[in-house]
């Protein structure tokens, strides 16, 4: 009975995350600040609940002998997290406990249920992404030809993600998945790769599925239709990358190009085109949209110094936006290149996984990636089914998009994807070589009675379930705050700082809210507090928004040096930008500091304007004020 009860419980998880899966990228809750971003992780939070919970009642139930499976992979897994959980402890007084480590939490109570599941529960889980991916794909579509509107109000297409950039991203990983399933299903492939291609990957088929077959060709039609108009170049390098590995697999493309390069000439010449057409691609992409790719050269060689400062364990997981635009201000201070200055903004990511995680965790933390695509992609699969040989391939041709992707986007903070990954993870490793741990089940007489697996799990569902409160806590919390934003966007600044105030003991450690905060004090004229919210959020966020807050601030209540510190600030984190440079002429101005206020009314007058508006048509009026005032009174 409690084997049957065990069955049952282990196949309502299974539906459970499948359901979460297909649901996690529509949910959108407007009452929430960050709508589409907050609405997944309640949702996923919640969901995460439920799943470990019947995991460990499942654990409690089983009078079996408990038996831990563990693959090189769960090791490698365990050690990273370990690493962050560790990092997140030492820095807990300073930054508190990010969300972005809840959500790993949560990603990791989810891995160890998925890998409580079975080999088999994977076939379904893959079939979710699939319908996943496919509605989200149809519903991109009839955002462009309006039938829904969009999550955001520059972009027409976003599906249920907050701007093209992770929709694009999320389909970019689902389309592997349903590309090796849609060519696997109806036959064997006609010969297996040689060489180090075929110990990466292994071409089989897929057991005959109709179900499957035309589930996997909607995707891939529905896919293939919206990417393009994400104007997404990673997703695009993503899925170009991964199938070329898929159909390289599958059509024996390294041998059939091993045996007709039979020259040395002939190896080189297939070299030096290869390299000339990626070039180009590159080249092309790069030309398409040159001002956003050059952002991304500028904050990729920022964070490299960020880097080099702290090159063994980083700055602290989630702690790259606390830290990046302090080094851009000291980027351009050093330097005075007008180009990198244009496109520069205020960056909260570095645009690249793996630089990011290098400047959060370390080499230490690198090292442990490194090793986790190691055990993933080499790894050795303990089977030799086909259907299941083809699973895992599906998988690692995933996880090949996710990590194109992770070049040039930021997908460790998109929750569906995330998901995504872990399927792929616990997938790959449920498949792979096992080290077998038999603990003696709690009940079970005929074995000595050692009821510490019993007791953890006991003591794991009394912190699981202990959650629910605070988590309902947070969700009122944002909540809270979307109304305080609300009215403070209408003009009441007043009205809106008792709504933000009720919630600042709950979100103290969030820098979004505190800029929030701080900036509607300042709107307010409440200076005096403004200062300490704001102090407060430079740790956080240290953005423009905040400095020249803060200088308005310090302004009023005469802390004129302190106001010019904080508008420098701002004019160096973006030397391109007209407004810090104004509040800084106007200080000088008003403080009769007439050679720095003539100097930067100049260079304002001069700057060439890249973008026109009303509003730097303006600012040039007033400055021009000031020039012609010192010229009237040195007449």
């Amino acid at each position: 009975m409690p084997g049957k009860t065990i069955h049952i419980l282990k196949q309502l998880n299974l539906y459970i995350t499948a359901g979460l899966i297909i649901a996690l990228p529509f949910v959108v809750d407007r009452r929430l600040m960050f709508p589409t971003q907050s609405a997944k992780y309640f949702l996923f939070g919640f969901s995460i609940i439920l799943i470990t919970s019947i995991f460990l009642i499942g654990c409690m139930l089983d009078n079996r002998k408990f038996i831990l499976r563990i693959s090189k992979l769960d090791m490698v897994l365990a050690i990273f997290f370990l690493l962050v959980a560790t990092r997140v402890v030492l820095d807990m007084d300073r930054y508190g406990i990010p969300q972005r480590f809840m959500e790993l939490t949560g990603l990791a109570c989810l891995y160890l249920a998925l890998r409580n599941m079975g080999d088999r529960s994977f076939r379904v889980l893959s079939s979710a992404l699939l319908v996943s991916g496919t509605a989200q794909a149809i519903y991109g579509n009839l955002q462009l030809y309006g039938v829904f509107p969009s999550q955001h109000s520059m972009f027409n297409i976003t599906g249920g993600f907050f701007n093209p950039g992770p929709y694009a991203g999320f389909l970019a990983v689902v389309f592997p998945i349903a590309l090796v399933v849609y060519l696997n299903s109806a036959a064997v492939s006609r010969s297996k790769p040689q060489g180090w291609l075929g110990r990466l990957i292994t071409n089989v088929n897929l057991p005959g599925s109709m179900v499957f077959k035309y589930l996997s060709f909607v995707a891939l039609v529905s896919i293939l239709l919206v990417l393009p108009a994400t104007r997404s170049r990673a997703a695009w390098l993503a899925v170009i990358a991964s199938s070329l590995f898929i159909f390289a697999n599958r059509y024996n493309v390294v041998g059939f190009i091993h045996s007709k390069l039979d020259t040395a000439l002939k190896r080189s010449v297939t070299i030096i085109a290869s390299i000339a057409l990626v070039a180009m691609v590159f080249m092309g992409l790069y030309v398409m949209k040159k001002g956003s790719a050059d952002g991304r050269l500028l904050i990729w060689k920022v964070t490299s110094k960020m880097i080099q400062q702290k090159p063994v364990f980083g700055f602290g997981y989630d702690q790259f936006k606390a830290n990046y635009l302090n080094f851009q201000a000291d980027y351009f201070e050093q330097s005075d290149n007008k180009e990198e200055a244009v496109v520069a903004d205020n960056t909260t990511r570095a645009f690249n996984e793996y630089l990011q995680l290098t400047s959060e965790l370390g080499i230490a933390g690198m090292m442990l990636i490194i090793a986790v695509v190691w055990f993933c992609f080499f790894g050795r699969v303990k089977s030799n089914k086909k259907g299941q040989k083809t699973m895992v391939f599906a998988l690692r041709m995933s996880l090949l998009a996710f990590g194109v992707f992770a070049l040039f986007s930021y997908p460790t903070e998109i929750l569906p994807i995330k998901v995504g990954v872990m399927v792929c993870l616990a997938g790959i490793a449920a498949h792979q070589q096992n080290i077998d741990i038999r603990i003696p089940g709690f009940f079970n007489s005929k074995q000595a009675i050692r009821p510490i697996a019993i007791l953890g799990s006991i003591a794991g569902l009394g912190l699981v379930l202990s959650q629910i409160y605070p988590l309902r806590q947070q969700y009122e919390n944002i909540g809270q705050w979307k109304r305080a934003f609300i009215t403070y966007q209408i003009g009441a600044y007043e009205a809106s700082l008792p709504e933000y105030g009720k919630v600042y003991d709950d979100l103290k450690y969030n820098g979004d809210y505190l800029v929030n905060y701080g900036k509607a004090l300042a709107m307010a004229k409440n200076h005096d507090k403004a200062i300490s919210i704001l102090s407060r959020a430079e740790r956080f966020l240290p953005n423009t928004i905040v400095y020249t807050a803060l200088g308005d601030s310090y302004k009023a209540l005469g802390q004129n040096y302190n106001a010019e510190q904080a508008y420098l600030q701002a004019s160096q984190i973006l030397p391109d930008r007209f407004y810090p440079k104004y509040l800084l002429a106007k200080l000088y101005d008003e403080t009769k500091q007439e050679t720095k206020a003539i100097e930067m009314a100049n260079e304002l007058l001069n700057k060439e304007i890249k973008i026109k508006s009303m509003a730097v048509e303006e600012i040039k009026a007033e400055v021009q004020t000031i020039v012609d005032k010192s010229k009237l009174k040195s007449s």
